[in-house]
């Protein structure tokens, strides 16, 4: 058996890992674009920050502290997205008729 013949397999796995990174990381992006429309409605940049975000949710940090990092990171990209509000809580919004908020009414 060759030199190549014995990394052939190696390579495969390798290429078949990528494949399900980049699945996960889609089905993540999937998953947050839902109340959109999918990711089709991101742009270019939209859609690079999103990978971005997928990236790190899917990353295992080594210490509590880089661990927070990325947690706190992946909520301002999603707030720049404007996928989640501020307090990373996904948007519902609710109608209240002014008269309803003024005090007035039936």
């Amino acid at each position: 058996m060759s030199q190549v013949d014995s990394q052939a397999p190696t390579r495969r796995g390798l290429h078949n890992a990528g494949a399900t990174k980049q699945a996960r990381r889609d089905a993540l992006i999937a998953e947050w674009t839902k109340p959109i429309g999918g990711p089709s409605h991101l742009t270019a940049a939209e859609l690079a920050l999103a990978q971005q975000a997928a990236g790190l949710v899917m990353c295992r940090p080594r210490t509590a502290e880089d661990r927070v990092r990325c947690a706190n990171l992946v909520s301002r990209i999603l707030c720049q997205l404007g996928l989640v509000d501020r307090r990373g809580k996904k948007r519902e919004l609710e109608h209240v008729p002014l008269r309803d908020r003024i005090g007035g009414g039936a």
